[in-house]
């Protein structure tokens, strides 16, 4: 199993360089028991809202705006450093469906997302390549030529008994999903991915990943995941 995972861990350094890493994410960690408040959708720099697209407007109208307190200490004392930003939690986590390629959609990051899992069970190529941005899909196609690679990937994948998506965290036009693999001998892998809205529709991306104080950010969070509260 421990060959197995790393090389899936290999895959997605090369794979998924393009993004949608298990190594990038964004500002949101594990937390038990999350206070969320839901203030009307934050505005453009321009100071209009109008300017989004209705896709973007539609998925900040189910956010709220949440605040991560990190603390220096484990019992809370002291200054701490407030990081806000919108997203949303599922408490219970939300359970994806197994889905075909007839039945993927990409209205929303977390449908979008749905076909993650079973495009990779699957082994089809075009689905796979069909997950990302036009940007990036040249990049994907070359990888997913690899047999090899793709063998790795595939006899990963099909130890996935379940995916669930914890949360998810509004970054630009960026949706970064927090999300758990359970596997069939039970072992549990936490990872994020990213995704970004074109044209109404979302794409798995890996542009985000270029961007240092994304970096740090999911570094941080990931690390001190046990030292934050979120509060209204």
């Amino acid at each position: 199993m421990s060959q197995q995972i790393l090389s899936f861990h290999s895959y997605l350094m090369v794979l998924i360089s393009l993004g949608v890493s298990g190594l990038l994410l964004l500002s949101s960690c594990d937390s038990s028991q999350p206070d969320q408040k839901t203030p009307a959708p934050p505005k453009t720099p321009s100071g209009q809202s109008s300017n989004l697209s209705p896709a973007m407007k539609e998925l900040l109208s189910s956010t709220s705006e949440i605040t991560q307190r990190f603390y220096p200490e484990e019992n809370r004392k002291g200054q701490p450093i407030v990081l806000r930003h919108r997203g949303k939690i599922f408490d219970p986590p939300e359970v994806l469906p197994e889905i075909s390629r007839e039945q993927w959609k990409q209205s929303t990051p977390l449908e979008a997302f749905k076909g993650w899992v079973p495009a990779f069970k699957s082994g089809d190529a075009e689905w796979i390549i069909e997950l990302f941005t036009e940007e990036e899909r040249e990049d994907i196609r070359k990888k997913a030529e690899n047999e090899d690679l793709m063998g790795k990937n595939a006899q990963f994948f099909a130890q996935v008994d379940k995916v669930a998506v914890k949360r998810i965290i509004l970054y630009g036009n960026y949706a970064i999903l927090f999300y758990e693999h359970t596997l069939k001998d039970g072992k549990q892998l936490s990872r994020p991915i990213t995704l970004v809205e074109v044209d109404q529709q979302w794409y798995l991306t890996n542009t985000i990943g270029k961007n240092p104080t994304y970096s740090e950010l999911v570094n941080l969070i990931m690390k001190e995941a046990k030292e934050i509260e979120l509060i209204k």
